[in-house]
This record gives C-alpha cells, sequence and structure tokens, in this order.
C-alpha cells in the first residue's frame, strides 16, 4: 500500500513522507505490533519516533495508512497517548505538528473512536486523549472529536450474538413469520444495530 501511495516519492504527496525500519529484532524495536516498516513524516527523525513510541500505548505511533492522491490528505492511525492526568509530551506535540506540515492546510482532525467517558476513564490508568490546546502555540489547527464507538470487546461479544441469531434461524428454517419477529426482537437485545449506527 506504502508503494502505492508514493511514499518516498520525488514530487506528489508521497514525497511527504518517507520508510521508517521498525526492527522486530531489536530489542528497543518503537512498535511490536506493527509491522516492520511503518510511513511517516519525511522530516521526522527516528530519535523524535522513539519517544512518541514511549509516549504511545503499547508503542503504537501514528503512521500513514491511506493519502490522497492530489490534495496530500492522510489518515495515520495510532493508540492512544498515555496522558494520564500530567498533560502532554513535547515529543508527540512535535510529531503531530510534521504531520500536518505534510498537508497545505495544516489542520488535523484526530478521531478518537472511543465514548469520551472511556477516554476520561483511562487517565485514570495513564491513558488518556490528546490536550488540543497545547498544540495553539505551534500555530496548528487541532480539532478533537469523539465517536463514541464501545471498546472491541462489547463490538465482538455483539456481532458474535447476532451470527447466533442469524445462523440459528438458517440451520432451523425458520419462515413463519411471527418466529422471525421473535428473533429480530431477539436481534434488538445483541446492541447490534446502535453499533452499526455508530459508525455512519
Amino acid at each position: 500500500d506504502t508503494a502505492r501511495m508514493g511514499v518516498e516519492a520525488a514530487e506528489g504527496p508521497g514525497s511527504k513522507w518517507r520508510y521508517f525500519s521498525n526492527d522486530l529484532e531489536a530489542a528497543e524495536q518503537v512498535c511490536s505490533t506493527y509491522g516492520s516498516v511503518l510511513a511517516v513524516p519525511f522530516d521526522a527523525p527516528a530519535e523524535l519516533i522513539e519517544q512518541v513510541g514511549k509516549y504511545r500505548k503499547r508503542g503504537r505511533i501514528p503512521f500513514l495508512s491511506w493519502l490522497h492522491p492530489t490534495n496530500f490528505a492522510s489518515l495515520t492511525r495510532c493508540a492512544q497517548p498515555q496522558a494520564g492526568f500530567t498533560g502532554h509530551s513535547d515529543a508527540d506535540m512535535e510529531y503531530f505538528e510534521r504531520i500536518a506540515h505534510t498537508n497545505p492546510s495544516k489542520k488535523v482532525l484526530i478521531a478518537d473512536a472511543r465514548p469520551r467517558i472511556n477516554a476520561e476513564v483511562n487517565k485514570a490508568k495513564g491513558g488518556g486523549y490528546e490536550d488540543t490546546k497545547s498544540y495553539a502555540e505551534k500555530d496548528l489547527e487541532v480539532e478533537l472529536e469523539f465517536y463514541q464507538i464501545e471498546n472491541i470487546h462489547r463490538m465482538r461479544d455483539s456481532v458474535h450474538q447476532m451470527h447466533g441469531i442469524v445462523f440459528d434461524a438458517i440451520k432451523d428454517g425458520v419462515s413463519d413469520v411471527s418466529e422471525i419477529v421473535k428473533r429480530l426482537d431477539r436481534a434488538d437485545g445483541t446492541r447490534w444495530k446502535h453499533h452499526i449506527n455508530t459508525m455512519k
């Protein structure tokens, strides 16, 4: 995908990004759950990336996932910051600044998939979320939006319950309308429809 996006190209959007070796054999690798090669802002030095890795949960730094072929817009993904109640990381802020500078607009939308209440609770566990006020001094337009999607465990439980209802109906050869309605009532209890709606 990174080759298709033109990472390290001589010009165009891909020229603003470079490859970073996440050496999975090294004791000091940035993230053991990422691949061995990541696309990062072209001017982000290795030392900065390593510092960001220490600040992000499990070392999951922001890395390039998608790049628009002409207008420089990009999607990067990462884990939550380990902000706790103490605030931000200068290294993390600098890294975000370098991401912003890959795009002429210098705008950054931080799309946090979690419900805000979960992110607040995570502060007590050493996690949390980005403090957008801290970016004002960097002359960046940073917006934080919570998407209210429940955690992976609840999503998984919900889809497993939904699968059970659907496959049981197929296995039982259900065709009676009243029986279908009963099963649809059970489907409401899985909250799958709710989860789908939060991702619209």
